[in-house]
């Protein structure tokens, strides 16, 4: 007669150890299939017996690798045994599969204290309860909800994970996000400027038909990335901010040249994606990384980041592209009217977000602003919705990408100082330079 498999679950949640085991071996061994060996590992754990489940285990582990019961039920004996490195690596397992089940976070979260407390210089550190739930409910409200997560396996250090947020219709991109960085503390220097930074996590975004459950490294290199950035701050002694590249000895993938990255606010989520305040005071900042090429990175090096972002369309700062164009191939910077080193800091006291399109007619040719508009800004957090054009032709025509390009207010202020008295009029707005050269305000044509 088969085994009763709901007989054994029932007496299993009713805490019957023993009876399980006499069901289980009052029937022959060769009935006894993967689920059966389950149910008996199972019962020798909640009998204390966990030499013995972890012998049985052993028996199916061909069988168990995707299972994560299978992955608990060893930790479990791993973790009494008082084996807790081999117990949190089957509790990394076990959660990769299953993220959501309660009782294996529990036994991770206190084998990973046991782990602190016998050896608080060298355990793998991760976040608390508390903390691990603010950041959590941060990432879901700000950068959306993540129903896949890939796990770290192994974690020596640090455990990091990397939550998988799918394309929607407001945002239609990948959007990754490190889960386990903020809890180091990283090396920061001292002062008060840099107070609150010693915590952070990273994100990326990638186009909607981006692979990202491919091992091909022309799809997984931004994984990897993600991964090796988390891990430098603890390799290295260091600390990772706002303006930071790191680069790489090599293209990151035979399809693309980017050889570097940049870490920028998450400009497109809102400002307030960009910390997330935890219950005792601290806070974790979250950083988006930007693939660079070589050439962008040296112009970085000599100008610094505000000078390069200044030749970033948002664009290239929102999603991965890997087939864009440098922006600062040396033709491009060359004939900018205005070079980027030239640029003053004239717009003060602006508040608001400060990005704006300006035609190349503009910004390459040299001619004066003849048309300037506030239109709905297209990216919420950093768009100020103006444009500027310098013929009726271009202001039909702005929008195209290849006759214009984005730039910051600041910057058109230096091509034309007599722009700045207006900038704070109100989404609607046309101004038209009349014959003497004095911008006159034209009717509301681009209400919401």
């Amino acid at each position: 007669m088969p085994i009763n498999l709901k007989k054994l679950d029932d007496l299993h949640w009713a805490g019957k150890h023993k009876e399980v085991l006499e069901a289980i071996y009052n029937t022959p061994p060769a009935e006894w299939d993967y689920t059966v060996i389950c149910f008996l590992a199972r019962a020798l754990n909640g009998l204390e017996r966990y030499d013995e489940a972890l012998d049985f285990l052993f028996t199916v582990s061909h069988l168990g690798n995707d299972d994560p019961l299978w992955h608990f039920q060893l930790g479990k004996a791993y973790f009494y045994l008082a084996q807790y490195p081999l117990a949190q690596e089957e509790f990394d397992r076990a959660l990769s599969l299953d993220p959501d089940e309660k009782q294996t976070n529990e036994f991770f979260f206190w084998c990973r204290d046991e782990l602190q407390r016998r050896n608080p210089l060298n355990y793998t550190k991760v976040y608390t309860h508390e903390e691990l739930d603010a950041v959590e409910e941060h990432i879901k409200t700000y950068f959306g909800e993540y129903p896949t997560v890939f796990h770290e396996i192994v974690s020596t250090d640090i455990h990091v994970d990397i939550c998988i947020i799918p394309p929607t219709p407001e945002r239609n991109y990948y959007t990754l996000v490190t889960l386990g960085m903020g809890a180091h503390r990283m090396n920061i220097p001292e002062g008060p400027e840099f107070a609150g930074l010693d915590r952070t996590e990273i994100v990326v975004c990638l186009p909607p038909d981006w692979d990202v459950q491919s091992n091909d490294e022309r799809f997984y290199w931004p994984l990897r990335w993600l991964k090796t950035l988390a891990h430098i701050p603890i390799d290295e002694d260091s600390w990772l901010g706002w303006g930071h590249t790191v680069p790489s000895d090599a293209p990151f993938a035979d399809n693309t040249d980017f050889s570097s990255v940049l870490l920028v606010h998450p400009f497109a989520f809102g400002p307030m994606a960009e910390s997330c305040p935890l219950p005792n005071g601290d806070s974790v900042s979250f950083y988006q990384m930007v693939p660079l090429y070589a050439d962008e990175l040296e112009y970085k090096s000599k100008n610094g980041t505000a000078a390069l972002l200044e030749l970033m369309p948002f664009e290239v700062l929102e999603v991965v592209n890997i087939n864009r164009r440098s922006v600062c191939t040396e033709t491009t910077v060359k004939c900018l009217k205005i070079h980027p080193d030239d640029i003053e800091p004239v717009l003060k006291n602006w508040y608001e977000p400060s990005g704006c399109i300006a035609s190349d007619s503009i910004m390459f040719d040299g001619k004066p602003i003849k048309y300037m508009y506030r239109e709905q800004p297209a990216y919420s957090f950093t768009d100020s919705g103006w444009r500027f054009a310098a013929s009726p032709e271009e202001r039909e025509t702005l929008s195209n990408a290849a006759d214009s390009a984005t730039y910051s207010l600041n910057t058109l202020c230096n091509y034309d100082p007599d722009i700045m008295p207006m900038l704070h009029s109100p989404v609607g707005t046309v101004y038209v330079r009349d014959k003497d050269g004095v911008f006159q305000l034209e009717e509301f044509v681009f209400e919401e």
